[in-house]
C-alpha cells in the first residue's frame, strides 16, 4: 500500500517551485530564440524598427496637456521595452537592425 504524501510538506512545495522556475527560464529561452528568429530576416528587423519608432523613442514626448504627455511616456515605455528585449535576444542583431535604419551615404567619388 503506498503512502499519501502531506500536501502541506515543505518538500513538495520545494518541488513545485523548483519546476515552476525551471518552466518560467525554459519559456524565457524560447521567446529569445522566437526574437532570434525574427530579428533574423531583413523583414522583420524592418517591423521590429517600425514598432520601435512608432513608439517614439527617439523622439521628445513633451507636450503642453498632461495627458497627451502621458500617452506618449506609455508609449516610449514600451519602445524600450522592444529595444530591450532585442538587445537580450541577440545585441548584434539589434545594432545591425540599427545600422539598417541608417540613410545611406552617397558616395562623393560619384
Amino acid at each position: 500500500m503506498s503512502r499519501s504524501r502531506d500536501p502541506r510538506d515543505p518538500a513538495l512545495e520545494e518541488d513545485g517551485a523548483r519546476e515552476s522556475r525551471r518552466a518560467q527560464r525554459l519559456e524565457a529561452l524560447a521567446h529569445q530564440r522566437d526574437l532570434q528568429v525574427v530579428l533574423g530576416t531583413p523583414e522583420g528587423r524592418r517591423v521590429w524598427r517600425g514598432l520601435i519608432g512608432w513608439c517614439g523613442v527617439y523622439g521628445d514626448g513633451f507636450s503642453t496637456n498632461a495627458l497627451t504627455m502621458a500617452a506618449a511616456a506609455g508609449r516610449r515605455g514600451v519602445g524600450l521595452h522592444l529595444i530591450n528585449e532585442a538587445l537580450t535576444a541577440s545585441p548584434d542583431l539589434y545594432l545591425r537592425m540599427e545600422a539598417e535604419a541608417q540613410p545611406k551615404k552617397e558616395n562623393p567619388n560619384d
